[in-house]
């Protein structure tokens, strides 16, 4: 299955993320968000994993993990729905613990942080909450 977002590139595009941002928090995930109404959606995911969580090895490891949670988690027809005509702009920065953490308590932080940044970003429409 092809990936539905690219990587956010170069670091001038993770710096403008950083500035201008909106920042929501949990306790595995920093997310910063800039979103923009456009006739071409797009989605750019950029993930940092600072040295503090370890060597090279433990911080790509983390980055494998994230990388499978995004695809299945943005797979899902709420997600795509959402970002319809948005060029959006994510980081994800996983804080310590992280690579203790279990993938579904992955999955259950973004959906959480995706739920809280749709409710708080007036121009979208809100997903349908799965209960």
């Amino acid at each position: 299955m092809p990936r539905l977002w690219q990587s956010l590139t170069p670091r001038p595009a993770f710096l403008q993320v950083q500035a201008e941002g909106l920042k929501l928090h949990t306790k595995l995930l920093q997310l910063q968000c800039v979103a923009a109404p456009s006739p071409t959606p797009s989605l750019h995911i950029g993930l940092t994993v600072s040295g503090k969580h370890g060597g090279a090895v433990e911080r790509n490891r983390i980055k494998r993990k994230w990388r499978a949670v995004l695809d299945a988690t943005l797979a899902e027809p709420r997600w795509q729905a959402w970002l319809g005509n948005h060029a959006v702009k994510l980081v994800l920065i996983p804080k310590t613990g992280a690579l203790e953490a279990e993938s579904g308590q992955y999955a259950e932080d973004l959906r959480y942080l995706l739920k809280k940044l749709a409710r708080g970003t007036a121009s979208r429409e809100t997903p349908a909450d799965e209960t």
